[in-house]
């Protein structure tokens, strides 16, 4: 089962921190924080405390593999446990038989969901759901092992589900059909993933189909998981074992990520190694590139994932709300505080709080935010005495905190105390590549929601979209491509026609970049370069890919050259 808890070991009498990533009753994957080397046959004593367990557990254990970690000190290590640890393994296995993946039932009525429900007994608890939409926000959460889906809720709905949890790795998807009357008859038989059951079967029948289902899905992950460890330790390279890694879809990684481009690799990096520390970090990036996404995935890989992440934005409030809003107030402090409220640092004590376009706050809020970062104590309004608090901070604006603080309107020591740690984001016009998929995780997202037919892109809306400027990033993207659904009336595939209406519709505003230099030298420079660019195509017969190769230049980056400097390519 996937884990991240500190763990200590003990090799020959020195002691190593790390944290632990992954159990079974059979061993253990870490990370360790500092490079160690451990002999194949050294025994080495660990311990580790499991969540929600009240004692840690003592285990001795040997190294089964170990990798070198890239960019940072430590070793990632395998480590099998001794099978004389008796006491170990029935905490390990006690604990473990009461993890399960989250069972999601879908419009099943009565008496159906009684049945569904007592066949998965207490220990699964399912969730009933009413939309597919539901469901899709529920598989970004992670966790979820098996879909249960009575087939009146229509043919649209079932296969949008069948989309929502093809994976990588597939959740099972368990239909309860009427014999005969079936509304999904053409689908079911499409679709040979799908498990059918007839409605009307008994609890104890139905329990040990679902119960194989949820095992095997959890067997599925468990081994794809250790392949890819396997994978990763016998790599002979580090080149090979990024390559190994990455073959894991990012996503699985760091739920609610889409896109595999080196500049969201990069990020996924930066997000992990973030995670291992305790200090505020600084997310800079346009509007709509995913800050608060990033801020949320760095606190569900930290250890304080257990503990409150709470949100606010700083430019939303007046002065003396946002005061109220993160610090709290005294009974009587104003006209309106009848009674004691504690703020949202007080709320997120021992997690995250996660202050978004923080280049908008006062200097007096300012002021009280550095104290917190220095003291660890926030002081209520109108209250005598500060409160201790153990919170991280994380912040993010799409303004240049440096220009602010020449000018003045932000404090210099505040600034410095943010910017430790700075994670940029890429706009999406760097990343073309991610275009596609994140254009048909939002087409599925919107159609499951609002019950609309099921809609694929076609490759010639794919080629507008990714040629498109886009300086709301993903934001903008997401709008565009529900707006394409809502208004399309044809076949079913969205066509260019589509993509282009859509953009004209609502017209993209200009990026506050700096203007494109202008004058002699800057034609100078855009003639040479239309030359080169026109000279490589000549050769390459038109061909961009062949071109961009010649010229060693990304395709996608030859792309958009090749459109601004107004050029022409054969297909």
């Amino acid at each position: 089962m996937p884990l991240r808890e500190p763990i200590r070991l003990w090799v020959d009498g020195d002691e190593v921190a790390g944290v632990a990533v992954n159990l079974s009753d059979g061993g253990l994957a870490a990370r360790l924080d500092t490079s160690v080397v451990i002999r194949p046959d050294a025994v080495v004593r660990l311990r580790v405390r499991l969540p929600h367990q009240p004692e840690p557990i003592d285990v001795t254990a040997r190294l089964a593999w170990s990798v070198a970690l890239k960019d940072a000190a430590g070793a990632e290590v395998g480590l099998r446990f001794e099978a004389d640890q008796a006491h170990a393994h029935a905490a390990l296995e006690s604990y473990l038989s009461t993890f399960r993946y989250r069972v999601l039932v879908v419009g099943v009525r009565e008496p159906d969901a009684a049945t569904v429900a007592q066949a998965l007994g207490e220990a699964w608890q399912p969730e009933a759901l009413e939309t597919t939409g539901q469901v899709a926000a529920a598989l970004l959460d992670g966790a979820v092992g098996l879909v249960v889906v009575d087939d009146e809720v229509g043919v649209d709905e079932v296969a949008a589900l069948v989309r929502a949890t093809a994976g990588p790795p597939a959740v099972p998807l368990v239909v309860l059909t009427q014999p005969g009357l079936s509304q999904t008859d053409g689908l079911l038989r499409a679709e040979p993933r799908l498990i059918c059951v007839p409605k009307g079967q008994p609890a104890h029948r139905l329990a040990g189909l679902l119960f194989r289902c949820a095992e095997s899905f959890a067997l599925t992950v468990d081994n794809e998981r250790m392949a890819v460890e396997v994978a990763a330790a016998a790599a002979t390279s580090l080149r090979e074992r990024e390559r190994v890694l990455r073959s894991v879809a990012p996503t699985a990684r760091l739920g609610g990520f889409i896109g595999a481009s080196k500049p969201m690799q990069a990020v996924y990096e930066a997000i992990e190694r973030l995670a291992r520390v305790d200090t505020a970090v600084f997310v800079l990036g346009e509007t709509g590139t995913g800050k608060g996404l990033v801020a949320r995935a760095i606190h569900a890989a930290s250890q304080r994932s257990r503990k409150p992440f709470v949100v606010q934005n700083c430019a939303a409030l007046a002065e003396s709300l946002l005061d109220s809003e993160l610090f709290g107030h005294s009974k009587g402090a104003f006209t309106g505080a009848v009674a004691d409220r504690a703020g949202l640092f007080e709320t997120a004590n021992g997690g995250t709080v996660f202050l978004d376009e923080i280049g908008e706050m006062s200097a007096a809020m300012q002021a009280k935010l550095l104290n917190v970062l220095q003291d660890g104590e926030v002081r209520r309004v109108g209250a005598a005495f500060p409160t201790r608090v153990d919170v991280r901070v994380v912040c993010a604006s799409h303004r240049n905190l440096a220009e602010l603080v020449r000018s003045g309107a932000f404090r210099e020591d505040l600034y410095y105390r943010l910017v430790n740690f700075v994670l940029r984001l890429p706009p999406l016009e760097a990343r073309p590549e991610d275009i596609r998929a994140l254009a048909e995780h939002f087409l599925a997202q919107f159609t499951a929601r609002n019950r609309l037919p099921a809609l694929r892109l076609g490759a010639s809306s794919v080629a507008v979209l990714e040629h498109a400027r886009w300086p709301g990033n993903v934001r903008q993207l997401q709008h565009c491509v529900e707006r394409m659904a809502l208004a399309h009336t044809g076949t079913g595939v969205l066509t260019a026609d589509d993509a282009e209406a859509a953009l004209a519709l609502v017209p993209a505003v200009s990026p506050q970049r700096p203007s494109a230099p202008s004058g002699p030298l800057a034609e100078a420079v855009d003639a040479q370069e239309r030359a080169m660019i026109d000279a490589a195509l000549q050769a390459a017969g038109g061909v961009i890919a062949d071109a961009a190769r010649a010229l060693g230049v990304e395709r996608s980056t030859l792309s958009r050259r090749v459109k601004r400097l107004g050029l022409r390519p054969r297909s």
